[in-house]
Order: C-alpha cells, then structure tokens, then sequence
C-alpha cells in the first residue's frame, strides 16, 4: 500500500489502481465473472452509497434517478442514451462537490452503474470507493479498512453468483451476452 500512501502525500485525486497488489486478484477474478454476475455484483454495491450520498445532498435526485435509469436500461425496459445521460450527469453533479470524500463516492456509482455498458468499469467502482473511504477517514486509518471492505467485494460477488444462477432477473437482451 506504499503506492496508495505516494499517492495520497501527493494529493492525487485517485487513490488506487486496479494494478495495485492488493487489487490484482480482484481485478482478475472479476475479468473472468461472466456479464450478469458483474452487473448484479455492482448493483448491490450502489445501494448503501447512494443512500449515504442522498441522506447529504437531499436536494440532489440524480443519485437515484441514475440507478432507476440504469436498472431500467439491463432489464431493456430503457434504451441506452437515456442510461447515458443518467451516468453522465451523476458524473456531473460531483463538479459541485466540495467534499473529496463525496467526489470520489460520486464517481464511483457512476463506474458501478456504467458496467452495464461494459464490465470494465467493475474495478472503477472498487477504485473511487476505496479512495473515498482513505480521503474520510485519512491515511492510516483509512487503509486499514482497505483489506476489510475488499473482503466484502468478494463477499457480495459471492451472492451475486448465486442470484445470478437463480436466474430470476429480467435482463435485456444486450445483458445475455457475455462481453
């Protein structure tokens, strides 16, 4: 974590690279998750900070308009541009933002919410989120909740794969391809 405790004394806007040793293994294992795992993986992962972000900036419906949005576009209930512009101006609304902690929270629902279009944005989600986590609570502390919360990435890819098998969700017909 010597890169993260670099890039921190810098005051880098980004915290983590999905190339950072503690994330390799992650990085890999959801590269090889088939499409739908991933997207339900980074679905379960946006509850709690759109809750968080939405309890702070209540004015601000955009967090939870995005994700009707985009759970509205993998089910095909919603076309593409319209999931777009959601994402986009979720992106947006963090130029507002004065908190870096927030920032970085922003954008990282926005990387969830984005891996429908492509599951490359996974590790984007894991990336802001763990930066945000660093920038709240500070260096040390910070990363020494690092290791804790990445076991609960692998936790909930865990009920992801499950309710993936379940098969009970209505996906697109985009979304049963594995790309």
């Amino acid at each position: 974590m010597e890169d993260v405790r670099k890039r921190f004394e810098k005051g880098n806007r980004i915290l983590f690279r999905k190339t950072d040793p503690i994330l390799i293994s992650l990085s890999d294992t959801l590269a090889t998750e088939n499409r739908r795992v991933v997207v339900l993986w980074a679905f379960s992962l946006v509850n709690e900070p759109v809750a968080y972000l939405f309890a702070r900036y209540p004015d601000v419906k955009i967090f939870v308009e995005a994700v009707d949005t985009v759970h509205a576009w993998a089910e095909g209930r919603e076309k593409m541009p319209a999931a777009r512009r959601a994402i986009l101006a979720l992106h947006n609304t963090a130029s507002f933002i004065e908190d870096e902690s927030d920032v970085a929270l922003i954008h990282a629902v926005g990387q969830a919410l984005s891996t429908v279009h492509t599951k490359k944005h996974a590790m984007g989600f894991v990336i802001y989120e763990l930066t945000s986590i660093v920038k709240e609570h500070g260096l040390d502390e910070g990363l020494m909740l690092v290791p804790e919360r990445i076991q609960y990435y692998y936790d909930k890819l865990d009920e992801a794969r499950k309710l993936e098998k379940e098969n009970r969700n209505p996906w697109a017909d985009f979304m049963l391809n594995d790309i």
